[in-house]
């Protein structure tokens, strides 16, 4: 690890940060936009990845989450009154510490609800400095279950009727003792699981708990902003979408629907994969790093700069 500091946005809020970069000059520099729930110490075997490749790595932890500030201080549970905070953070991540020293080369890679915030962030925000983005298990939709969809419409009353701070139904603090391999719908591989329970179970300050009322109403606001037609046809970087085959956390059924928005986008469904396909196993994990080398060679490449308009091509 290069560095490792502390962020102060405008409005107080400490945003932790991390930077990696390997020996001599890097070929390119990669922006990893992390899933809710995650810290950077669950990083730590993509960045070495990563800078295997000869990639400078950049990250930082969202606003509520691993050691950036929390909204309620002493508290576990996610919150945010609007995605456009975690907007926001990004913006002023990118303007403060990545751009004073990344002038070309630049990648996002991003993860989950880091993906839901790429996919804002290319929407409504300067991607001129951007050469493209690479989307694993993206939260273009969620899943409601065990609630109708109908439901939806009533969170909003809920939070009028001051439930906005309180945990969603069945939403708690967090219990390693419930956080177990077995029965898990994140990935398949034990020995990467067992290490981000680990870093929980030595690090119990990075623990995070379940979603407000609040949260989820941001979440389903922001997530009418990206179901758009007019907002995916404005992203002018390229795209490349790898969501899983088993997935049982975000609801992936928008996303060959979204993709064929976007201009210049790859959509591909690994098989056999959950959720978490960064820390699949070694099989997954494998084709996800190639075809995100693939991505980076064709997105630098001078074709790749040339303005067209494609439909997605689905592998």
């Amino acid at each position: 690890m290069e560095r490792c500091d502390y962020l102060y946005m405008p409005d107080g809020t400490r945003l932790r940060y991390a930077t990696f970069k390997p020996k001599g000059k890097a070929d390119h520099s990669v922006v990893l936009l992390q899933g809710v729930h995650s810290t950077i110490e669950f990083c730590m075997e993509l960045t070495d990845d990563l800078l295997a490749r000869n990639y400078e790595v950049w990250v930082f932890d969202w606003r509520g989450q691993g050691g950036s500030d929390r909204y309620f201080k002493g508290s576990q549970r996610i919150h945010i009154d609007s995605f456009d905070s975690y907007l926001r953070d990004l913006e002023y991540f990118l303007a403060k510490v990545v751009r004073p020293e990344v002038q070309e080369n630049l990648f996002f890679l991003a993860f989950s609800m880091g993906g839901h915030l790429c996919m804002r962030y290319l929407m409504d925000c300067d991607t001129s400095f951007l050469n493209g983005a690479f989307f694993v298990s993206p939260m273009f939709d969620i899943h409601t279950r065990p609630y109708p969809r109908c439901l939806t419409p009533l969170i909003p009353l809920a939070c009028k009727l001051g439930l906005k701070e309180r945990y969603f139904f069945r939403h708690r603090d967090f219990s390693l003792q419930h956080y177990k391999f077995e029965g898990n719908k994140s990935c398949h591989c034990r020995e990467r699981f067992q290490y981000q329970r680990n870093v929980l179970l030595h690090n119990p300050q990075l623990a995070t708990g379940g979603f407000t009322f609040g949260w989820i109403r941001a979440l389903l606001q922001s997530l009418s902003h990206i179901h758009r037609t007019e907002n995916l046809q404005k992203i002018q970087v390229p795209v490349f979408i790898v969501d899983a085959g088993e997935e049982y956390v975000v609801n992936a059924s928008r996303d060959a629907i979204i993709a064929s928005h976007i201009p210049n986008a790859t959509l591909r469904t690994y098989a056999g994969a959950f959720h978490n396909i960064l820390i699949e196993v070694d099989t997954i994990r494998s084709q996800f790093l190639e075809d995100f080398d693939f991505f980076i060679k064709k997105a630098t490449s001078t074709a790749a700069h040339t303005p067209h308009a494609e439909k997605p091509i689905v592998l």
